[in-house]
């Protein structure tokens, strides 16, 4: 399958050690990024170069035990090109659900405070 066809990831941080599904898209330069329109939490878990592991599975977080483990450095950005490229092809990839996951978003600054768009840029080690 690989990351050119796979839809969501598990993403597992070292600290603090949690997993959140992502939908997954490649970038031009072969790595891997994910978009939140609510960045709060990836900000906060992600230092620079973050180490990361990195499974493909379903939208629920099913991972798919036939395919590898990967581990890789993850950073995470609010701005500039390689966000901009992370969040376009995330709209193109999955359309409605970019859609849906910007209402839900604006209705938690509603009864909230604002919450930053973000995106993690993930480069593939081993």
């Amino acid at each position: 399958m690989g990351f050119n066809s796979a839809s969501h990831i598990l993403l597992t941080t070292f600290h603090p050690d949690l997993d959140s599904v992502e939908r997954v898209v490649r970038l031009a330069d072969g790595r891997i990024g994910v978009w939140t329109p609510d960045g709060t939490e990836l900000q906060k878990r992600l230092p620079a170069a973050a180490t990361v592991i990195v499974r493909i599975c379903d939208r629920g977080g099913k991972v798919d035990l036939e395919q590898p483990l990967f581990e890789g450095r993850a950073e995470y950005v609010a701005s500039g090109s390689v966000f901009d490229e992370i969040k376009s092809l995330t709209a193109e990839k999955y359309g409605r659900g970019v859609v849906i996951a910007n209402v839900v978003d604006r209705a938690k600054e509603l009864f909230g405070g604002k919450t930053p768009e973000g995106a993690v840029v993930i480069n593939i080690i081993g």
